[in-house]
């Protein structure tokens, strides 16, 4: 590994770097939200498909038929170290 000293924060960087990268944060979190409400992606329908996908792997340990079925349920299960 190369030995890299940390350097100290310049003056300005919470007000040029970090606040306008947080409400850009907050903006891409707004339009999640708006395209999961518009979807309907967070329905009882679509919870209980998720859980029937997910039951469904931790009775056969498929982690690829998981991964077929509902990605983003494999993709969060594995983020969560579950699989």
């Amino acid at each position: 590994m190369i030995p890299v000293a940390l350097q100290p924060e310049p003056a300005d960087f919470d007000a040029r770097v970090r606040q306008p990268g947080l409400i850009w944060l907050s903006s891409k979190d707004k339009a999640a939200r708006k395209t999961i409400r518009r979807l309907k992606l967070n329905s009882p329908e679509h919870n209980k498909m998720r859980a029937k996908h997910f039951i469904r792997y931790l009775r056969k340990k498929d982690e690829e038929s998981l991964k077929e079925l509902s990605p983003f349920v494999w993709y969060e299960a594995q983020r969560q170290g579950l699989l």
